[in-house]
């Protein structure tokens, strides 16, 4: 794991924000499925959230950068004959409003109409695993009804993502992957 931090050092811009990534990506690897900041912390011996939180939310590294990096080495390390790419849109059962995209839309992590989430994620599948390289959300509502635009600005929704329809929204992961 040394190599690894010190290979995606250059992407963050305060040491601080570096140290809650290299914390962030340890608990990832040692902590139960069900990951969220609240369980990612406490494996990580933080008392609370909010150092993974403000690196998530409000922290300056160049995420764009590390993605890039990211796919990269995979694509070098991981090259396989028998390798493919995996598209699949899943659901995030939610129980408020606020977050990002949630309405009432049919989830297939749950089998039913529920209020949700949906996001689409691209991973590299070879003989040994598998590998994320990508995800987006998908804020399905924008396309079928008017939307508050101050609530939009609340939830953080770029312009560009309300332009995305559902038809091109694997199309665009996989260019953006390379494929």
């Amino acid at each position: 794991m040394a190599a690894l931090h010190a290979q995606i050092r250059p992407f963050f811009h305060r040491s601080e924000s570096f140290q809650n990534a290299v914390a962030y990506l340890d608990a990832l690897s040692f902590s139960p499925c069900q990951h969220n900041c609240w369980t990612l912390a406490e494996t990580a011996g933080y008392e609370d959230p909010q150092p993974f939180q403000r690196l998530l939310r409000t922290a300056k590294w160049d995420h764009q950068a590390l993605r890039q990096w990211h796919e990269r080495t995979l694509y070098t390390q991981l090259d396989h004959p028998e390798a493919c790419w995996s598209v699949d849109d899943t659901g995030f059962l939610k129980k408020g409003k606020a977050s990002a995209g949630v309405q009432r839309q049919y989830s297939g992590t749950a089998g039913r109409t529920e209020n949700c989430q949906i996001a689409v994620a691209l991973a590299y599948s070879f003989p040994k695993g598998y590998a994320l390289t990508d995800c987006r959300l998908y804020p399905a509502f924008l396309t079928n009804r008017s939307v508050d635009k101050n609530w939009l600005l609340s939830v953080a929704i770029l312009r560009t993502e309300l332009m995305r329809q559902w038809p091109r929204k694997h199309v665009t992961l996989g260019r953006q992957g390379g494929i």
